[in-house]
């Protein structure tokens, strides 16, 4: 039987057990309720929400509750997801006068009013991340016009005041890679760094760097569209470690084989997957090892 090492913490980051709590809430006080966008990325999670009946709906299908009624508006709720959404959005949704729960991380509004008060002392805002992921897209609406997404080939006019703001779930060797390239490559007037990595996403990634060094293969948990999970299994990777992705109930299975192949198996999970997901998959390697 394989021996079987568990990455700690496990389970849902802060962020996301107050998220779920909230949503608890809502589920007493309303009779409709929608997510803008997917509250997490974790497909396990979602399908739970789906069969309770909330609807998950996108930006561009909000306009439905302006011609909502007074008696419909006090009923219905509408929940923005943990990543957040643009500003612009958000006012629009305050305006319709309906019940808003916003469960937008901490961390992301932290992030959300630094590159606020850039903007308003004149410096351009350089974002470290994925231009397609929703925190991403939250973070840029706030920098309006003054926003500008991270690449190697990035066009600064000399003497620019630059402030420089990350994604909450990057990875520490990509993040510190383009802040070398930041400031060595361009000739800024002013640049100012702003630390906004997750801790709790950095202190799974700093253990599993460790444990990839010591096992056989890593058992990735999580929802594959979730990019702090991508980052672990990315890290996993460049430490040498074979990795096998589980997301879902059906991929259960194929652990039962993993425990007779392996000798040392490192289990590691991202911060939107339940705590019961991972104690499951756990189950189910010392089931198959047993056999």
């Amino acid at each position: 039987m394989a021996k079987i090492y568990l990455v700690k913490p496990y389970g849902f980051c802060s962020g996301l057990k107050r998220a779920l709590c909230l949503v608890k809430d809502c589920e007493k006080r309303y009779s409709q309720i929608y997510l803008l966008g997917e509250l997490l990325h974790n497909p396990v999670v979602i399908k739970e929400l789906r069969n309770k009946g909330i609807k998950i709906i996108k930006e561009r299908d909000i306009d439905f509750f302006k011609n909502l009624n007074e008696k419909e508006k006090k009923e219905t709720v509408i929940i923005v997801r943990t990543h957040g959404i643009p500003k612009e959005i958000l006012k629009k949704l305050e305006n319709f006068g309906i019940n808003i729960i916003n469960t937008t991380c901490g961390y992301i509004k932290k992030i959300c009013i630094i590159v606020e008060n850039l903007k308003k002392e004149g410096y351009w805002i350089v974002i470290i991340g994925n231009s397609r992921h929703p925190e991403v897209k939250t973070i840029k609406s706030f920098a309006e016009d003054k926003g500008l997404i991270y690449k190697k080939n990035l066009n600064f006019k000399n003497n620019l005041k630059v402030g420089v703001v990350s994604q909450t779930t990057l990875d520490e060797t990509t993040y510190q890679t383009a802040l070398t390239h930041l400031i060595t490559d361009f000739p800024l007037k002013e640049l100012r760094i702003f630390n906004t990595l997750c801790p709790e996403v950095i202190k799974r990634q700093r253990e599993i760097k460790k444990l990839a060094k010591r096992v056989d293969l890593m058992v990735i948990v999580g929802g594959r569209n979730s990019a702090n999970t991508k980052r672990l299994e990315e890290i996993a990777k460049r430490e040498g470690c074979q990795t096998f992705w589980i997301s879902t109930f059906k991929e259960m299975e194929n652990l039962k084989k993993l425990s007779k192949k392996f000798d040392k198996i490192g289990i590691v999970s991202g911060t939107s997957t339940p705590e019961s997901f991972v104690d499951l998959v756990i189950k189910n390697l010392k089931e198959g090892g047993n056999k």
